[in-house]
């Protein structure tokens, strides 16, 4: 009876604890068995199987409904930023148009000038062979004036030796009255002593006075005659010696004339052959006009097509533009939609508070994310971390030294120490470059956690991938932007690290002098600095730079730091000098925006936030990655920084 009894109140017990659990919403006990209770028992077990599972089954809605959240959130920045670019775009899209039709307006202008220039060559051409016309016409009459000259010369030449003669022939004609002149006198003597004797004879000699008389008349007669012949033969021989002298005189200036003939035709054959390659010139010049014509309307006809793509790209883009309200719309209704989710999950896991069961503790995956240092320029990176781990569901953790130096790596060598004492399960890492921090790492990877370097890897120390930028490249590409901008000459300063060696410095540096060493127009000139300057050591050392290189046309920033520190210093000693710096923050912008910083090569440190976690996806899953993701680079300036600075 007392066994019944006892039998009975544990039956009773055993009753009274299945329902009482049930009705207290208690499911945390082992399933109950009572025979005599089964109905009640399998109420409870049921009950309690169903209850176990809609918690757990809740608790993994709860999770997703957090991760759709982070999700949406970033559809909603993403498309918000899309949309703004949009706009930006197809507001340049329509400035593009206007600029294209200024184009056509220009390309019409250029295709009535070289029109015009075609029609001034082809007359230019026509004057020109009429000029050679008329030269050779000139030539013609010049050759013509020579030969008469020739001839007259002849003559001339005939007239001068008859003239010779002519004297020949005078003197002896006056040698010829002379001997007349000389008989004539004698002959007068004679008659005179004739006369004389005569006179003597008397009457006898009358007779032979009369003839002695007209003896004597003639011979005065002739002698007369022979002076007068005489004196006209001497002034002939004066008229043929003057004409001698004149005909002398013209052989100089036909001489003389020659002379001037021959050198007019040299000047008119020199100015046919110039007017010769003139022709041919402006034929050569014709054919260029001709050609640039043709270019010009391969020109007109680029332009409208070009003319009618930008309409085309600019209909698109503000359809993409309108688009991308709706879009940004529909993100913020499935915001709504989620935040209402996630209130309804709220209010249910609020509900079912009073349902207690045996949960099932599900384990996330502890991350260590760790930068090199404390700075603006990890903002992106942290950010996207941070929305990736809230989608992916792991615990992260991010640190950075606040300093560079012995300081920066004895903080970054306490947090390892700090992670290796912890359950952590990877690390995604910028190293600095020491002994110990490698030690670390290398203990770390023993243990088991994962590890994804940014930007550079430590020697020994084994991995699971490197994402970052690739250094080297990235200093040609700022090389590229600093030789467009000095258009391929001038003077370059490169400030190079003296303190701390960091290999992603170091090789941004070589790749951009490799590539300025190929234009031989730029000298390069490199100059020890800090790597992380306070402003006085900033102030001093670009001071003493610029002093020590006076014709500095730009400087060469391997990292943010410095090229702050040129934006500031510019801003309080203007100079015209470009600035080409590494990376883009807030404050690059805004030294950009005053004209202090001419451009940035900027990497994409917000990828490295969310491709470092998505890796490490896949490689908890035991799936294979990538060694090496290389993020590129892309360069900022005036005419695009509205784009790129919607990310700050």
């Amino acid at each position: 009876m007392w066994r019944k009894g006892k039998k009975v109140a544990n039956e009773k017990k055993s009753t009274g604890d299945s329902l009482d659990k049930l009705l207290s919403w208690d499911f945390r006990e082992d399933s109950f068995e009572n025979p005599g209770n089964k109905k009640q028992d399998l109420a409870y077990n049921n009950y309690k199987a169903y209850f176990t599972q809609f918690k757990n089954d809740f608790d993994n809605v709860r999770d997703i409904s957090s991760q759709l959240e982070g999700v949406i959130e970033g559809m909603v920045e993403a498309s918000r930023s899309v949309r703004m670019s949009a706009e930006y775009i197809a507001q340049g899209s329509q400035s593009q148009a206007e600029d294209v039709g200024h184009c056509m307006n220009v390309a019409d202008n250029l295709a009535d000038k070289i029109n015009s220039m075609d029609n001034k060559s082809k007359e230019l051409i026509q004057l020109a062979h009429e000029m050679n016309e008329e030269n050779s016409s000139g030539k013609e009459a010049i050759d013509n004036l020579t030969l008469n000259q020739e001839k007259n010369q002849k003559v001339i030449k005939s007239i001068t030796e008859e003239i010779y003669l002519l004297l020949d022939k005078t003197k002896k004609i006056n040698e010829v009255t002379q001997v007349l002149y000389t008989i004539a006198s004698q002959t007068n003597l004679l008659a005179l002593n004739a006369s004389i004797e005569a006179a003597r004879a008397g009457e006898a000699g009358k007779g032979f006075a009369v003839v002695a008389d007209e003896v004597r008349k003639l011979s005065e007669e002739s002698r007369l005659a022979s002076e007068h012949i005489n004196d006209s033969i001497s002034d002939i021989t004066k008229e043929l010696d003057n004409l001698k002298q004149t005909i002398d005189m013209s052989g100089t200036t036909f001489e003389e004339q020659t002379q001037a003939v021959e050198k007019v035709t040299k000047t008119m054959e020199g100015v046919s052959t110039s007017v010769d390659q003139f022709i041919e010139r402006q034929k050569e010049f014709n054919k260029d006009v001709e050609e640039l014509s043709g270019d010009k309307e391969r020109l007109i006809t680029s332009i409208s097509s070009i003319a009618s793509v930008v309409q085309e790209a600019s209909a698109t883009t503000e359809e993409v533009a309108s688009l991308t309200i709706t879009q940004d719309s529909n993100a913020g209704l499935l915001v709504k939609m989620a935040r209402d989710l996630c209130g309804k999950v709220e209010f249910i896991d609020k509900n079912s508070k009073q349902i207690h069961t045996a949960s099932i503790h599900i384990k996330k995956k502890k991350v260590a994310m760790i930068w090199d240092l404390d700075d603006p320029f990890w903002e992106p990176a942290t950010k996207e971390a941070n929305k990736t781990a809230k989608v992916l569901g792991y615990d992260i953790t991010i640190f950075a030294p606040k300093v560079r130096g012995n300081a920066g790596t004895a903080q970054m060598i306490e947090h390892l120490d700090q992670i290796l004492s912890s359950d952590y399960d990877a690390i995604v890492i910028s190293p600095i470059d020491d002994l110990k921090v490698a030690d670390r790492l290398k203990k770390a990877a023993d243990q088991g956690i994962k590890i994804i370097f940014i930007l550079s890897t430590v020697d020994g120390v084994p991995y699971e991938a490197l994402v970052g930028t690739n250094s080297i490249q990235c200093g040609v590409n700022a090389g590229k932007t600093a030789k467009q901008l000095l258009d391929n000459k001038g003077e370059i300063i490169v400030g190079m690290w003296a303190d701390n060696k960091l290999d992603s410095i170091e090789k941004r540096a070589e790749g951009f002098i490799n590539e300025i060493k190929s234009e031989h127009n730029i000298k390069i000139n490199l100059v020890d600095v800090v790597g992380e300057p306070s402003e006085e050591d900033a102030e001093r050392i670009i001071s003493k730079m610029l002093k020590d290189h006076p014709d500095t046309d730009l400087v060469y920033a391997t990292n943010v730091g410095w090229g702050l520190a040129y934006g500031k210093y510019f801003e309080k000693h203007p100079k015209d000098i470009k600035v080409v710096t590494i990376d883009f923050t807030k404050d690059v912008a805004k030294y950009m925006k005053k004209g202090k910083i001419t451009a940035a090569i900027a990497q994409r440190p917000f990828a490295w936030g969310s491709v470092t976690l998505e890796l490490l996806g896949n490689i908890f899953d035991g799936k294979e990655v990538k060694k090496y993701t290389d993020t590129g680079t892309y360069e900022v300036n005036m005419n695009n920084i509205q784009i790129f600075e919607q990310r700050f």
